[in-house]
């Protein structure tokens, strides 16, 4: 199995005694970026460890799928600004990796993450104004993105509009995940958003 699949299926699980050997793997393969993000998933990153994947991601000029699964990894650890920032790389004026379905969909799932962190922080206006920005670039071409797109609207719904009506839509949304794909990816969003 390719690294990047066994981070997302540790990652998914929630298994942090596997992230420590995946960080090994990344550090092995000379992916110095990618393995400080896995490491983020176990063990608390250093200011200059927080400062270089900042920098990364700030100076990427070619995103390649490894990239974008070390920023989603990373996420939690930026702040508002930051978070927005690099987004904006590609939302603003558009970006070459929509061109491909593989990356776009990678993307997708970054950029939802990227609203529902927001949201957690309590940034209303930032959050919704994401979501509308990754709107304007038609991302959510499979049933499982649209999906995800529903489960963070539900999300932002539930805390920033109307608990009842935005965990109702999370539940429906949880629920065609149930019904799309694995039990696993299911759980995994349960665990995200009804924490």
């Amino acid at each position: 199995m390719p690294l990047i699949q066994k981070i997302i299926t540790a990652h998914a699980l929630n298994q942090p005694q596997k992230m420590s050997e995946l960080y090994q793997e990344a550090c092995e393969i000379d992916e110095v970026y990618l393995a400080l993000a896995i490491k983020g998933e176990y063990d608390s990153l250093t200011f200059d460890e927080l400062g270089a994947l900042i920098d990364y991601f700030e100076n990427i000029e070619v995103w390649r799928d490894i990239d974008l699964s070390t920023l989603y990894l990373s996420l939690k650890h930026l702040n508002a600004k930051e978070i927005s920032y690099i987004l904006d790389q590609f939302l603003i004026d558009g970006h070459v990796i929509f061109n491909s379905l593989n990356h776009r969909t990678r993307f997708s799932h970054v950029a939802y993450h990227a609203v529902a962190i927001l949201i957690s922080k309590g940034y209303k206006e930032l959050a919704q104004h994401t979501l509308a920005h990754v709107d304007s670039h038609h991302l959510k071409q499979t049933m499982f993105i649209n999906n995800l797109r529903k489960l963070v609207e539900g999300y932002w719904v539930a805390v920033f509009e109307n608990s009842e009506q935005g965990n109702q839509q999370m539940d429906e949304a949880l629920k065609r995940f149930d019904e799309l794909s694995d039990y696993k990816v299911s759980q995994y969003y349960k665990r995200l958003y009804h924490a």
